[in-house]
């Protein structure tokens, strides 16, 4: 097992000497372990990650954007075995925490805040999209090196199994319910996919650092559609933009994409839905899974707006709006609140 020796040896390797302080940092929803290693008045980042294709996945994708002058952390030092890296420490300010700061009272953003970050994020994303299509070597993927019907199941999959299942037991129509998921993933077929796909691109994946936002965890990027990143930032719960600013992102993005490649505004905005949608379902069943497979329960106080989104994508789109079993389903479990118990004991 990996301890803080590990992390002590990279840091010999990378600093000449070991750390004077190791501080264990909350992670993500990933089976990593994320440590800051102080010398003095600098710091980096340490991580130990038990999936070794993982870890590759991320140091590979990292040198890559490194080349193409992509706004990512300095990647510092590896360990033989790739288990342990050092990459630079770019604070503890999240675009979420950002966001969050610049609410009023009422809940609401300050739009003149937070407008040029959120046109920066989507200039970002662009860059990263089309720049690193063809330089990624997604033979370093971990999991799928595309986003296509394997990845579609998936997260259908894990809808099912981790969300629906879970709360709203033997009260479904299973097969006019798969019937429905098989006409979603016809749509999402349409689109092309040759670009990068980022897979995880949401606020807590963006860090506010005095000289710019700046990405981390992409390592589960892979081919895929321009559209799913984007929509997975609009509509995500560490976001909560509301309709104005989620549709100026989203047209945004179209125009710029439209500027860059062949692609036209109205053949990408012809599948946006689409998309939004089976973000929001991989991210309901991720709400499942980490909230209570994973002994996560902070993850479930995302269901109900990832619910109520889900609803109003299936009202925005005239096919998706015919998949009434999938519809069916989503209400029934919003009404029936069935994960409420979990949250009694919230993790800290």
């Amino acid at each position: 097992m990996l301890h803080t020796n590990d992390l002590q040896e990279q840091a010999r390797r990378w600093f000449g000497q070991p750390a004077e302080r190791i501080e264990a940092l909350r992670g993500d929803a990933s089976r990593r372990a994320i440590y800051r290693l102080h010398y003095g008045s600098r710091t980096a980042i340490g991580i130990v990650g038990p999936h070794r294709a993982e870890n590759l996945a991320f140091i590979g994708f990292t040198q890559t954007f490194l080349a193409l002058s992509l706004p990512v952390p300095e990647l510092y030092t590896v360990s033989d075995n790739q288990h342990v890296y050092l990459m630079e420490d770019l604070g503890d300010t999240t675009l979420a925490e950002y966001l969050q700061g610049c609410r009023d009272s009422s809940d609401r953003l300050n739009r003149e805040a937070v407008l040029p970050a959120l046109q920066q994020v989507v200039h970002d994303l662009v860059r990263f999209q089309v720049e690193a299509a063809d330089r990624i070597d997604y033979t370093l993927c971990y999991q799928h090196d595309s986003f296509d019907e394997r990845t579609w199941l998936d997260d259908q999959q894990t809808f099912l199994d981790h969300f629906v299942r879970r709360f709203l037991p033997g009260s479904i129509d299973e097969e006019t319910l798969a019937d429905d998921l098989k006409r979603h993933r016809k749509r999402l077929a349409q689109p092309d996919r040759s670009y990068f796909l980022y897979r995880d691109f949401q606020p807590r994946n963006i860090m506010v650092t005095p000289d710019g936002l700046r990405y981390i965890d992409y390592q589960s990027g892979r081919r895929g559609s321009v559209l799913y990143d984007i929509v997975s930032f609009a509509y995500s719960s560490s976001s909560r933009l509301d309709r104005t600013l989620r549709n100026e992102m989203i047209e945004l993005h179209l125009h710029t994409m439209a500027q860059r490649t062949s692609q036209t505004t109205d053949h990408l905005r012809e599948h946006v839905q689409a998309f939004a949608l089976i973000r929001l379902l991989q991210a309901l069943g991720s709400y499942g899974r980490n909230g209570i497979a994973e002994g996560k329960p902070r993850f479930l106080r995302s269901i109900p707006t990832g619910l109520q989104n889900a609803l109003h994508v299936l009202d925005q789109d005239p096919q998706l709006k015919q998949l009434h079993a999938l519809r069916d389903t989503l209400e029934a479990i919003l009404e029936a609140r069935a994960w409420e118990p979990y949250l009694s004991n919230p993790d800290s």
